[in-house]
């Protein structure tokens, strides 16, 4: 967003511009010119100064679209955000039952291959082999999902961010 030739940073970059363009430090008065031309150059400072007034305000307000379509991105992200810690606890939980599901048949194939050798080896390949594998895909689907989280986290603090930097470049330019 605020990259150099970002909309936004064009944005901020012309209302530096017309800003510093309307610097009345940049006038000079009080030397030992005499005083009708530092009228007319006063004169026209204004002059730029009502000109530029209505590029000013149309700066003014694209920066003020782009924040409000910060806020409004920010605002996506904070749902997407509690729709992805549903998900994370969805997950969690499943992750849980199946770790305990391998916890358990484990436990009952230790038991089987006392009595049945062949029939715990094929139990441990057919179906403890199966629910490992399904538990390892819930984790990683949890760890995509915490990785998308704090993506979205950044994302959303890269907007409030550039939220504030966006309020206080209007407002102190504006003000000068």
């Amino acid at each position: 967003l605020l990259a150099t030739r970002a909309p936004m940073a064009r944005r901020l970059a012309e209302l530096r511009k017309a800003a510093s363009g309307l610097d009345p430090a940049r006038l000079k008065l009080g030397g030992t010119r005499p005083r009708r031309r530092e009228l007319e150059d006063l004169s026209r400072y204004f002059e730029r100064f009502t000109k530029a007034r209505d590029r000013i305000e149309a700066i003014l307000l694209a920066l003020n679209e782009g924040r409000e379509d910060l806020d409004r991105d920010s605002a996506s992200i904070s749902v997407e955000q509690v729709s992805l810690e549903h998900e994370m606890e969805t997950l969690r939980q499943y992750a849980y039952l199946a770790e305990r599901l391998d916890e358990g048949l484990e436990a009952r194939i230790d038991a089987i291959e006392a009595v049945d050798p062949g029939r715990a080896d094929m139990l441990r390949k057919d179906v403890l082999t199966v629910v490992r594998g399904r538990r390892q895909e819930i984790l990683t689907q949890l760890a995509i999902a915490h990785q998308g989280y704090a993506a979205l986290e950044i994302v959303e603090q890269n907007n409030d961010e550039v939220v504030r930097a966006i309020a206080a470049a209007t407002s102190s330019t504006a003000g000068a």
